[in-house]
């Protein structure tokens, strides 16, 4: 006889264990791309500021 088929209580909490490893995962995943996105919002507005910078030292400069 298959184990698995034999004690589908155990089956039952494997899959339980299962599935919340995997909601985890996806919650560390979800926070992760949350940084990325806080991250490249941060890089666009570093971006546009040494932009401003570059113009203001080359009026200074002129």
């Amino acid at each position: 006889m298959n184990t698995e088929t034999a004690n589908p209580q155990a089956t039952k909490d494997q899959l339980a264990i299962k599935t919340a490893e995997y909601d985890a995962k996806v919650k560390e995943l979800a926070a992760a791309n949350n940084t990325i996105k806080n991250l490249n919002a941060t890089l666009k507005y570093v971006e546009e500021k040494a932009g401003q910078a570059d113009k203001l030292v080359a009026e200074l400069v002129k």
